[in-house]
């Protein structure tokens, strides 16, 4: 193991703020509101893949993401709750019985979104991973023939990109239903932006996540070849939910560039938003980008193992 990760392993994060002079900043902040119990401290496990995330009032989904990473062979899953006021953390409670999903109790008020998931990601990479895979509660992640972890840990690059594919149900509301269909909205990585892609990357002491886990600092080669299912649009009332929460939480961060959508959203009322999901749901089953996926595509075990893609 080389000198500066002993150091990053083995060095006090309170001390390593104090010699590198951050404190009072952002990173400094979302450490010192974060409580993290029981996370183990080993070298690097050659193979071994980590997924970490925040989470906030995602009853609804958070269980079915969970056990999908885990369905995935990933060893290990990081999650930072912060201050969820639904059922989240008696779901997040029963999975960490089981010891592979690590809670942390995240009490910065702000949406330091790039921060928490850094520092997550140096925790995780402190735990023993080689690969990390950034993650929102609304995203199934998936390799091409084969399970996550094996994809990841048989690359040989440093950054894999992942495609963002928006899912609509058919009925009111998403209930990962043993029966339910979806529509699913076809996407190649040669025609998805930078926001409709994520990063699965390799761990490290130095990386940095950057803003919606759609990129990352770190060196090495970049590869196409992941996909993830993005359960962003749940029901009229999620939809609304959404747009005040996310509103609400770039606010406390005072930078109005950065959550411009959000306020976008925000500015409308609720009859407007539910309505734009109607809107939503109507132009997915009219458009040719948009496929139905039946049952049980809940439970993939790889991307679309049917090529109904």
């Amino acid at each position: 193991m080389d000198l500066q990760s002993l150091y990053h392993r083995h060095v006090p994060r309170a001390l390593h703020a104090h010699i590198k002079g951050y404190r009072g900043s952002a990173r400094h902040d979302v450490e010192s509101a974060m409580t993290v119990r029981g996370l183990p401290r080993r070298s690097t496990v050659r193979g071994s893949v980590w997924a970490v995330a925040g989470v906030r009032n995602e009853q609804d989904v958070i269980g079915e993401t969970l056990r999908h990473l885990l369905d995935q062979d990933v060893a290990g899953i990081i999650v930072a709750d912060n201050g969820s006021t639904d059922g989240t953390p008696d779901v997040l409670a029963d999975f960490a019985r089981d010891g592979a999903v690590h809670l942390v109790e995240d009490r910065e008020p702000r949406f330091l979104q790039p921060e928490k998931m850094t520092y997550l990601s140096h925790l995780a990479w402190s735990a023993g991973a080689e690969w990390i895979i950034p993650f929102d509660a609304d995203e199934h992640w998936y390799a091409p023939g084969q399970s996550l972890a094996a994809h990841l840990a048989g690359s040989t690059d440093s950054v894999l990109h992942a495609v963002m594919h928006d899912v609509v149900p058919l009925g009111d509301e998403l209930s990962f239903g043993e029966d339910e269909e979806v529509l699913v909205r076809r996407l190649d990585a040669a025609d998805a932006s930078s926001i409709e892609r994520k990063v699965a990357f390799r761990a490290g002491p130095t990386v940095y996540v950057r803003p919606g886990n759609h990129e990352v600092l770190r060196d090495g080669t970049r590869a196409e070849g992941l996909h993830l299912l993005h359960y962003q649009w749940r029901s009229r009332e999620h939809r609304v939910r959404k747009a005040r929460r996310g509103a609400a939480a770039h606010a406390r961060t005072g930078d109005h560039d950065r959550g411009w959508h959000w306020f976008a959203l925000d500015a409308l009322d609720d009859a407007a938003l539910a309505e734009s999901w109607d809107h939503i749901r109507r132009d997915a089953e009219d458009s040719p980008e948009w496929v139905r996926a039946s049952a049980p595509w809940r439970s993939w075990d790889r991307w679309d193992p049917a090529g109904v893609m």
